[in-house]
């Protein structure tokens, strides 16, 4: 079975998403701010309270400010950090991730044709596809993977036969 495929910038970065959401847990972002949060909070009573106990005259504002302040800055270089990150992590319009190529189940293994090159996976390398909402990522390594949007498929039924003998082949390969 051969699917043609065209990948976009917005592919990749579907597929940089997945493998983020993958090594962190699908629940670790929310757990990592609210345990900010929780911290910025307890800080904030804790200055309060240090400022009932002090002499008159003595303030927890400068603590609670600088408290707040260094958590905001901490959070902007974070996001920062990641920009940099994502925009050296982007793929070249003329390299071997973007653009159209030619995906094909044969005997042997996946074949993956594009006009820069062409290469073979072998089944037993091949594990399950992981599906998404638009995408099928067959995962070769942590971090690295082949991309196969929804939309090569003319219909849904297309796209089951290839994951139904996708996953037939995988399954059945010997290591």
């Amino acid at each position: 079975m051969k699917v043609q495929i065209d990948i976009t910038a917005a592919d990749y970065d579907a597929l940089l998403k997945f493998v983020q959401a993958r090594a962190m847990g699908s629940s670790r972002g929310g757990i990592i701010g609210r345990v900010l949060l929780v911290s910025v909070c307890f800080g904030a009573a804790f200055g309060l309270a240090m400022a009932k106990t002090q002499p008159s005259g003595t303030s927890a504002t400068p603590f609670i400010l600088g408290l707040i302040g260094g958590v905001v800055f901490l959070y902007t270089l974070g996001l920062l950090s990641q920009r940099r990150l994502k925009r050296g992590m982007t793929p070249a319009e003329d390299g071997y991730i973007l653009g159209p190529k030619e995906i094909e189940l044969t005997d042997e293994g996946l074949r993956t044709t594009s006009p820069q090159a062409a290469a073979i996976f072998y089944w037993p390398a091949i594990p399950a596809p992981d599906l998404t909402k638009g995408h099928i990522f067959i995962m070769l390594d942590r971090a690295a993977g082949l991309i196969i949007p929804n939309r090569s498929f003319t219909s849904d039924a297309q796209r089951a036969a290839f994951i139904e003998e996708l996953r037939n082949r995988a399954q059945h390969a010997s290591p």
